[in-house]
């Protein structure tokens, strides 16, 4: 069970466009966004700041990390959080070399990868599936796995995250 949660965020608070379901997911949990006071300007009082030296007080067997910017790998890694949720906006899902390293090492750590593009989605998913690697046949930039199926969580988790797709381990 988790009690905390800690939100690595790409942007500051006013242009944060997760932040409903933010605020329901940490319902009787405290939350945490790794930035600063001015950054969170008009969110929730019950949603505070922390400084990334203060990361090392937090219960991190207890604590889900949602993650909405590649970048943040390296500040996760070696925290072990309870989960990881990755909330990648689609203007994040490209990049280059170096980045999209980033961006696939956290998406194959994610519990849940949650995203807005059906083609990242796939993306992600079939990584999973070919351990990393996408040598799967393609027709058209399409991947086309033969005799491979793929079981798409988007209706389920609408509600919660309103994006159209979700990927889980």
């Amino acid at each position: 069970m988790t009690d905390t949660i800690v939100v690595f965020p790409h942007c500051a608070w006013a242009d944060f466009s997760y932040g409903p379901s933010i605020e329901r997911l940490g319902r009787g949990r405290s939350v945490f966004f790794v930035t600063s006071a001015q950054a969170m300007d008009g969110a929730p009082p019950q949603l505070k700041p922390v400084q990334l030296d203060e990361l090392v007080t937090l219960p991190w067997v207890r604590t889900a990390a949602v993650v909405t910017h590649p970048c943040w790998m390296y500040e996760i890694a070696g925290r072990s959080p309870a989960a990881l949720i990755t909330l990648l906006p689609a203007e994040l899902e490209d990049g280059d070399e170096a980045y999209l390293r980033c961006r696939d090492a956290l998406c194959a750590s994610a519990a849940i990868v949650v995203t807005g593009s059906e083609t990242f989605y796939f993306e992600q998913r079939f990584r999973r599936i070919f351990g990393g690697k996408l040598d799967a046949p393609r027709k058209k930039d399409h991947f086309v796995p033969s005799g491979l199926k793929v079981v798409h969580l988007c209706h389920a988790t609408l509600a919660v995250f309103g994006v159209a797709a979700v990927g889980m381990k």
